[in-house]
């Protein structure tokens, strides 16, 4: 029975689009019609930040890209898994000359280490904080 059938007099409720998740599935119900339904099975990314955005483990170092609308930077992630410690190789000036600017320390000519004032969670976090650390350097430079 659809909505139009239960609001005219109907005897039982139309049943709702629902998300219900099931193991390492993930079952979504999207309605098609004021009568019908279609069941879609989704599979849940089990993937990691990292490894979804291209970083590759080369013993306990990550490589690999921050990306963002304005580019990707390379860097770099030492002792990845634990205590890590961030690198941007090449960063945008505006990054280097912006309020964060105390955050980097030049390692070589092009490669900078990262100070955290509070240091990410994961490797995850620490990627995304990067990220959101140039754009926001670029938006204002």
């Amino acid at each position: 029975m659809g909505l139009v059938d239960w609001l005219l007099g109907g005897r039982s409720k139309p049943s709702t689009p629902t998300t219900r998740a099931r193991g390492p599935r993930c079952t979504v119900v999207r309605t098609r019609t004021a009568s019908g339904r279609q069941i879609i099975d989704v599979p849940r990314n089990t993937q990691q930040l990292y490894e979804e955005r291209g970083w590759r483990r080369d013993g306990a170092t990550l490589r690999g890209y921050y990306r963002t609308r304005y580019g990707a930077f390379e860097g770099r992630i030492q002792s990845a898994f634990r205590n890590p410690t961030y690198f941007i190789i090449r960063p945008p000036r505006p990054l280097l000359n912006g309020p964060h600017s105390a955050c980097f320390t030049e390692v070589s000519k092009d490669e900078f280490r990262v100070h955290w004032s509070r240091k990410p969670t994961d490797v995850n976090a620490g990627i995304l904080w990067m990220e959101h650390h140039i754009v926001e350097a670029l938006e204002d430079g």
